[in-house]
């Protein structure tokens, strides 16, 4: 069986419908890669500070939660939802502290951890959830950045030996959500009867630095 060839004009076509295709093709490829670049660059960043806290079992752990804004900095957005996350057996949240020093503005709930859900984080069952929302864009209402959002506040239990206080968000349209973990510790003591090289010696090795041996 023999095949005819198209005509040169239905060739014609046919080469115009593919070129045009591939167009339109690269357009949505370059519009995706320019939208994926500003997801990635735009950002609402938080970072405690202090960065360690060292902190003794039964006492009081404080540190500011801060807030800024990347690629633009000092950008006004539609507002903040944040997870503050805690394990319940090392720390209790001060409530009534929190929301005390928070931004203006703040609808703040203690709640737990939903088991598999986005928001269970390993080592952690709880967390205290922040929203600021400002429906013209403006939040946070023409306070310069960065910006002391709340003073995380907790109580630390008498079995306590460490917590890693965790963050995560929901951000804007066109926003990424970046943080910085907040560290609380056990204080560094030198054992009893101890000299003052012994100190410097359990700082260095609880710093994975050298030791006064090496």
């Amino acid at each position: 069986m023999k095949f005819r060839s198209l005509p040169e004009k239905h060739r014609r076509k046919k080469r115009r419908r593919m070129s045009a295709n591939h167009r339109i093709r690269d357009v949505r490829i370059a519009d995706t890669e320019l939208l994926e670049n500003r997801c990635l660059l735009a950002a609402q960043v938080i970072t405690p500070t202090p960065d360690p806290v060292e902190v003794a079992p039964n006492s009081v752990a404080s540190f500011q939660v801060v807030y800024s804004t990347v690629d633009p900095a000092n950008a006004t957005t539609t507002g903040l939802t944040l997870r503050m996350h805690y394990n319940s057996a090392e720390v209790t949240p001060n409530l009534s502290a929190i929301t005390a020093s928070a931004f203006p503005g703040a609808t703040i709930q203690d709640a737990s951890e939903p088991v598999g859900g986005p928001t269970d984080l390993p080592e952690t069952d709880r967390y205290v959830n922040f929203l600021w929302f400002d429906l013209n864009g403006q939040f946070p209402a023409g306070e310069s950045l960065p910006l002391t959002l709340f003073r995380g506040n907790f109580v630390t239990r008498s079995s306590f030996d460490g917590e890693t206080i965790q963050f995560t968000a929901d951000p804007p349209i066109g926003f990424e959500f970046n943080a910085t973990s907040a560290q609380l510790t056990l204080p560094i003591t030198a054992p009893s009867g101890g000299t003052v090289d012994d100190f410097v010696k359990i700082a260095h090795e609880t710093n994975g630095g050298p030791t006064l041996a090496d």
